[in-house]
């Protein structure tokens, strides 16, 4: 992936970030964009990112 200025930090997080929205709307049979918005709107990101 061409991640140009990002650390591998940041750029760990954007990876594992895309790979869980892109599996949660394949899992439940939605889009992208309304997968990330019923995990953002239902804090599921938020408990990843914290645990």
């Amino acid at each position: 992936m061409a991640t140009t200025g990002l650390n591998k930090e940041t750029s760990d997080k954007v990876s594992f970030t895309t790979f869980i929205i892109t599996e949660f709307a394949l899992a439940f049979k939605m889009g992208m964009p309304e997968a990330y918005r019923y995990l953002k709107q239902y804090k599921g990101l938020d408990y990843l990112f914290k645990h």
